[in-house]
């Protein structure tokens, strides 16, 4: 796997979180706001950088994520 940006980390880090929290994915507004963005493109964009990156699969649907590996292995703090 590739490394990431500072802020895929973070795109990252908020899908694992929800997961965790929720058990479900979030959705790209979700990511935007945890992230202090109000463009839901710029979101997408990140996750299809991780994607491309081998982090997460894309998937369809609003809640499309499957985060590739264990998710105590995808974020390290």
């Amino acid at each position: 796997m590739n490394a990431l940006t500072s802020r895929q980390g973070e795109v990252l880090a908020s899908v694992v979180q929800a997961i965790r929290e929720n058990g479900r994915p979030p959705t790209l507004r979700e990511i935007a706001d945890t992230i202090g963005v109000t463009n839901t493109n710029t979101a997408k964009d990140h996750l299809r950088a991780l994607e491309k990156k081998g982090h997460v699969r894309l998937l369809p649907g609003s809640r499309g994520i499957q985060v590739v590996g264990p998710l105590t292995k995808a974020v390290r703090r």
